[in-house]
């Protein structure tokens, strides 16, 4: 982004500069992060008289907020506009309703026909998942054209890169005309809206996407219909 350049005469602007560009095109998660990156790099250089001053130190970092969660006809546009192999990748995440670097992670050999064992990266939990229905449909008839021991690849045939999904997810969105700021990870908060939406408790919805804080599934289910869990919470009050 920067370019090669004699740090030493570095500018503050550029680094700002460069924040900004990276908030438009990956986000402001990512952006926040390569100047807290370039902060430490600068500072080593500081360390060793290289330098006589940080230009990233004290910037600001920009609002993040939380990822848009993708609604049922966001994810049904996209299963019927994308590219294949990416809109397997939508499929996989809607109906497991696992992380990013979870799902390119996915081997066939996790997949046994009913269920997929999951060994979340970020938590080290181990999931068995079974598989929803129309899941099953699709994983069954990729198998039968199976070239790779990944689950989900690339148009070429190799095992899908997380951060490329991610950012071409995010390129095709836009060029369709969809909401801005739809990311893979939305797809994970559709899957516990949608399991709450069936009526599925806070633990039945944390045995699927692995999550260990309670308040992170009532988050994540902040989009799940207001008028749906009213009907099942009544019709469970009556019954009792």
């Amino acid at each position: 982004m920067l370019g090669n350049i004699d740090i030493t005469l570095l500018k503050r602007k550029s680094v700002l500069s460069m924040r900004d560009a990276l908030a438009v095109t990956s986000g402001p998660s990512t952006a926040n992060m390569t100047v807290k990156v370039l902060v430490s790099i600068l500072n080593w250089g500081i360390d060793r008289e290289w330098l006589v001053s940080n230009p990233a130190a004290r910037i600001k970092k920009l609002q993040t907020g939380h990822l848009l969660a993708w609604t049922a006809a966001e994810a049904d546009f996209a299963e019927a506009h994308f590219p294949e192999h990416l809109r397997r990748l939508i499929v996989l995440a809607r109906y497991t309703g696992q992380r990013r670097s979870d799902l390119v992670g996915l081997l066939w050999s996790a997949y046994n026909g009913t269920s997929i064992k999951v060994a979340q990266q970020k938590t080290k939990t181990v999931l068995l998942i079974p598989v929803h229905p129309k899941l099953k449909v699709e994983l069954d008839a990729w198998k039968r054209e199976v070239q790779s021991v990944h689950i989900l690849t690339s148009k070429s045939g190799l095992p899908l890169h997380a951060g490329t999904a991610t950012n071409t997810v995010m390129a095709l969105t836009r060029a369709l005309g969809m909401r801005e700021g739809l990311n893979i990870h939305g797809l994970r908060k559709l899957a516990a809206a949608e399991l709450a939406n069936a009526g599925c408790s806070m633990h039945e919805i944390a045995a699927i996407t692995g999550h260990k804080s309670l308040s992170m599934i009532s988050l994540y289910t902040a989009s799940a219909s207001q008028e749906n869990m009213a009907i099942s919470a009544v019709e469970k009050w009556g019954e009792n």
